[in-house]
């Protein structure tokens, strides 16, 4: 009988994205994956045998699944769009920890040595959130190529109120951000 995991899958993959979040790729050094996670060496590379590089690949996945089950728990397809747009907010806001939080798409997506490691896995992750947000608008009468750039147009003010909230140390950026992108994909479809 083999031992038991003294940390469980969920609690291991939380604290794996808190690390890359703060830390990025480069800077999630083993010794801080140890640290955050409780774990030592072995344990790590026993749950994880292709190393940090497998690390971050299932960060990316349980993240992408999970934002797929928070969407729909947040933003209910049957309620009013108002109360979607709101949900959307609510859900985003707590996510990024009103804008605490940098952003795993960004800390993943720096080139390692030349190479982005992750291109694939984080193009993936960035096509689910901007599918899921299209919905909103999408359900509120816009056409899909009008859905599709209100949702690109919100999750690029997001990730630029991110940046600005890290850099200057205040959530009042992402708060300002997240407000903008709200009305972005609540407004009624422009009909031509």
């Amino acid at each position: 009988m083999g031992r038991k995991h003294t940390v469980d899958q969920e609690t291991l993959i939380r604290e794996l994205r808190t690390t890359f979040r703060k830390f990025g790729y480069e800077g999630a050094a083993l010794s801080e994956l140890e640290r955050a996670t409780g774990l030592k060496k072995a344990s790590l590379y026993h749950r994880f045998p292709g190393g940090k590089d497998e690390m971050a690949r299932e960060v990316l996945r349980v993240t992408e699944a999970q934002l797929r089950e928070s969407f729909e728990q947040a933003v209910p397809a049957a309620a009013p769009i108002a109360e979607q747009v709101a949900g959307l907010k609510g859900f985003l806001g707590a996510y990024y920890s009103q804008g605490q939080t940098a952003c795993l798409l960004n800390t993943l997506t720096y080139p390692h040595g030349g190479e982005a490691l992750f291109a694939d896995e984080v193009r993936s992750l960035l096509q689910v959130l901007l599918d899921l947000v299209a919905q909103i608008p999408l359900r509120g009468d816009s056409s899909p190529e009008d859905a599709a750039a209100r949702a690109r147009q919100a999750v690029m003010l997001l990730e630029g109120g991110l940046v600005v909230s890290q850099a200057m140390g205040s959530a009042e950026p992402f708060k300002e951000a997240l407000e903008l992108a709200g009305g972005l994909l609540g407004a009624p479809a422009h009909k031509s």
